[in-house]
């Protein structure tokens, strides 16, 4: 107990840090308009790369456990080498900036491909509703969605604003603790100091900032189910789910 309130008490004490790694992942974020308006082809082509590798590994169709298990795994793997940057100076702002910029292109970027979908499923009839024309004059109303349909679309809803209210705290945090360490390599040419800084910030990470992406991580593969589920209903096109 002792040792996870030392854990708690040291990122508090990285609060101001945090919120500065929020503003440079903002920077970084708004940053990608000027990518994507100039159409600067080389600054997306690692994170669609990476958009691309991920989806083929974990999509909507895949299992929620193997979803669950590849996100957490892949998040906790990251988040802690984003903290373990700290032993290169100034390396985890450099970091926080482009993963800001690499997320926005990556949304600019899916966002595109819903769009472009949506408008190929709109110009393409579908044999399994009525054309306009064989829609009778009545006005009959049309079928609701079913309850179920509703609940599960409000429960991955919930889940993915709780992704954004636990994961980015989780990443900012982790770049704090990356920050405070690189400092401490520029102050001091200890390698005994800084191993002896790192780690209470690898147990902080361990016993506080895991257990959140865990949580995160299952919010997040229901999101995605839900989101699965969602868009298979909409190119199916039933007017009642859209």
């Amino acid at each position: 107990m002792a040792g996870l309130m030392a854990s708690l008490s040291l990122l508090l004490d990285h609060v101001g840090l945090a919120a500065l790694a929020a503003v440079t992942f903002f920077v970084g974020a708004f940053s990608a308009v000027v990518v994507v308006r100039y159409n600067l082809n080389f600054l997306k082509v690692f994170p669609l790369w990476c958009l691309k590798q991920v989806t083929k590994v974990a999509g909507p169709n895949s299992h929620w456990l193997w979803l669950f298990a590849f996100i957490f795994g892949f998040n906790s793997l990251a988040m802690f080498v984003y903290m373990s940057c700290g032993l290169i100076m100034f390396l985890p702002t450099i970091v926080n900036f482009l993963t800001g910029m690499h997320l926005a292109i990556i949304f600019a970027a899916s966002r595109e491909v819903e769009a472009a979908m949506a408008e190929s499923q709109a110009n393409t009839p579908n044999p399994a509703w009525p054309s306009p024309t064989e829609v009778p004059s009545s006005t009959e109303p049309r079928p609701s969605p079913s309850s179920r349909s509703a609940v599960s679309e409000g429960v991955a809803a919930i889940c993915g604003v709780l992704v954004i209210v636990l994961e980015l705290p989780a990443f900012w945090f982790s770049i704090a603790l990356g920050m405070s360490l690189s400092d401490l390599v520029w102050a001091e040419h200890s390698s005994q100091t800084v191993c002896a800084a790192y780690v209470p910030r690898a147990t902080a990470y361990a016993q506080i900032i895991v257990p959140v992406l865990a949580v995160s991580a299952a919010a997040e593969a229901v999101a995605i189910k839900g989101l699965g589920a969602y868009s298979h209903r909409v190119t199916k096109g039933k007017p009642s789910d859209v």
